[in-house]
């Protein structure tokens, strides 16, 4: 049935039961036309879709792991710096004697740190490896000339690039008991040393302020 007649019936209204025969196959004929997608190129686009996916996830998940990066870099280096003011007035050897988690807790709030006060302060960070959750930061150590901060299971992909942001505002940086940065004076970090030690297990890592 050509499209003008097609054109020419779907211009006019017909009573009901009164619809020519030639309109009633031009539009049976135009309607057979217009049928949906076939399994098969449902599936096809699935696939496709699927295969672009798989491709774009680990570029996002990189992406949000280097911004969640930067972020606990930028509180790390504040909340060292904001301990490091408190004791400027104080004139002993071990002007960071008596800080404790609990410490650290109170100036890490409102950070991208998760801390939970309570009886017993605790403080987790979200760059962990990807099996885990949060993993516990706290200090570690004695302070007393220096303190040092020590974050568990650390994503082996957020673990270089945190040490290395970190390495200027760290007198040493240890990773899995590896110390990658020294407390020698115009030490740099050991870039392979660095990456060795970040495992995709999640590696700990300690970062020494002075």
């Amino acid at each position: 049935m050509s499209k003008a007649i097609f054109k020419s019936c779907n211009s006019r209204t017909y009573h009901l039961g009164r619809i020519p025969a030639r309109c009633k196959q031009a539009r049976r004929g135009h309607l057979s036309k217009q049928r949906g997608f076939t399994l098969i190129e449902v599936i096809v686009v699935l696939a496709i879709m699927a295969i672009l996916i798989a491709i774009s996830l680990p570029t996002i998940n990189d992406y949000v792991a280097a911004g969640r990066v930067n972020t606990t870099t930028k509180d790390l280096q504040a909340t060292a710096n904001s301990i490091k003011s408190a004791a400027v007035g104080v004139t002993t050897a071990t002007p960071y004697s008596g800080i404790t988690t609990a410490t650290l807790a109170a100036y890490m709030r409102n950070t991208s740190f998760n801390v939970t006060s309570g009886t017993t302060s605790t403080i987790t960070h979200n760059v962990q490896a990807p099996s885990l959750g949060p993993q516990a930061v706290a200090i570690s150590g004695t302070p007393g000339a220096t303190f040092a901060i020590s974050m568990a299971k650390v994503n082996e992909k957020s673990c270089p690039d945190l040490a290395a942001q970190m390495a200027k505002a760290t007198e040493t940086i240890t990773i899995g008991g590896t110390t990658v940065k020294a407390a020698a004076a115009g030490s740099t970090i050991q870039v392979a040393a660095t990456r060795t030690a970040c495992i995709a297990d999640g590696a700990d890592m300690v970062f020494t302020f002075r």
